[in-house]
């Protein structure tokens, strides 16, 4: 019974949910587009729109430690006594970031398009590097060698892309690509000879640092057709020793 009296209504003209929400935009004086005329959403409201692409990374790599190289309290008997205390790593940090924007022939590319990509890179590398001989006591030796080497490498590179691109002279491009680089080494090299007894000939005992340090970044800003093009792209690369 219930089912046949829904069935009668209809039969008899009474409107559907469609039809109801076209009256009722018609009412309004919405006939032309308006909400509720069609039951669905006007799309010229995106000419007051805001559209935003952002992207950003970072990267970071810290690395801490000691290398070294201890003779202590020993009795040495030979011609030829090597000490050494090595560091040739490689430590590194990229941080890339990429932001795009693109719009073709639509109420869209009327918009106000903001791209930002920003991207930072942070190298830490803090270690010590050690080549020590200390109260021993060494007899006819012919050469004694103590050396510290430090030649590691340290990079850091931060790369920032940002695009905006739209179809005619339409709307407002924001581009802005930022990066930043930083390197942070610390620590000391040192070739140590400390209260030894020493029987023999000669003796070379040295610490030398041949580190190798880069830091860069890459910025590119960039819009295509609009009405207006803003581009800002800025890059600082920055080295520390201690």
């Amino acid at each position: 019974m219930l089912g046949n009296k829904i069935n009668d209504k209809f039969k008899s003209g009474q409107p559907n949910a469609q039809q109801a929400a076209n009256q009722a935009g018609n009412a309004a004086g919405n006939a032309n587009g308006g909400a509720g005329a069609n039951a669905g959403v006007d799309n010229q409201a995106a000419q007051n729109q805001l559209n935003i692409a952002g992207a950003g990374s970072a990267a970071i790599n810290i690395k801490s430690g000691e290398t070294g190289s201890l003779i202590s309290n020993t009795k040495i008997n030979a011609k030829n006594i090597g000490v050494s205390a090595n560091d040739d790593s490689f430590n590194g940090s990229w941080a890339g970031a990429g932001a795009f924007n693109f719009f073709g022939n639509s109420q869209a590319a009327k918009n106000t398009n903001v791209a930002i990509g920003g991207a930072v890179a942070y190298s830490d590398n803090s270690k010590n590097v050690d080549s020590i001989i200390k109260n021993s006591t060494i007899n006819n030796a012919t050469s004694i060698k103590n050396t510290a080497t430090r030649d590691d490498s340290d990079v850091a590179a931060g790369f920032g892309l940002a695009v905006s691109t739209n179809s005619g002279n339409q709307g407002n491009n924001v581009d802005v690509a930022i990066s930043a680089s930083i390197n942070f080494v610390e620590g000391d090299t040192h070739a140590l000879l400390i209260g030894n007894t020493v029987k023999g000939g000669s003796i070379k005992n040295k610490a030398s640092i041949g580190s190798l340090q880069v830091a860069g970044g890459l910025d590119i800003a960039g819009s295509s057709s609009g009405g207006k093009g803003f581009n800002i792209g800025g890059s600082a690369a920055a080295s520390k020793i201690y």
